[in-house]
């Protein structure tokens, strides 16, 4: 809730945003495709968790968070599926499915949001 309420979580997700474009053969970075697509899913699904708990701590759950929950955890389970399948990437992407489940359940639950309506 600080963060929100200081409006620093909007910066964080631009700042997210800005980092899918390094996912592509393109980038500042001297990391393989593959390694940065990784980190992003990491994050993705670090900020489907974190919003999901911010929800959950708050008085009531907020669609806007939740939709944000779910669309991150999402994009994670998505990059995820598209990587070489090492134990961390099976990981990454058996933990983002339970996060797809969990945030796509409780936006349901709340009468949906955003695309998914």
């Amino acid at each position: 809730r600080f963060l929100g309420d200081a409006g620093q979580f909007e910066d964080a997700e631009e700042l997210i945003t800005i980092t899918k474009g390094f996912i592509g053969e393109t980038g500042p970075f001297k990391m393989e495709p593959a390694m940065r697509s990784q980190q992003w899913a990491d994050m993705s699904l670090h900020c489907a968790e974190l919003l999901n708990k911010w929800a959950a701590a708050s008085q009531e759950y907020s669609r806007d968070l939740m939709t944000r929950a779910a669309e991150y955890a999402r994009n994670a389970a998505e990059v995820f599926s598209q990587q070489p399948q090492y134990r961390t990437t099976v990981e990454g992407f058996a933990s983002a499915l339970y996060w797809v489940g969990l945030n796509f359940a409780t936006l349901l639950r709340l009468g949906g949001g955003g695309q998914w309506t």
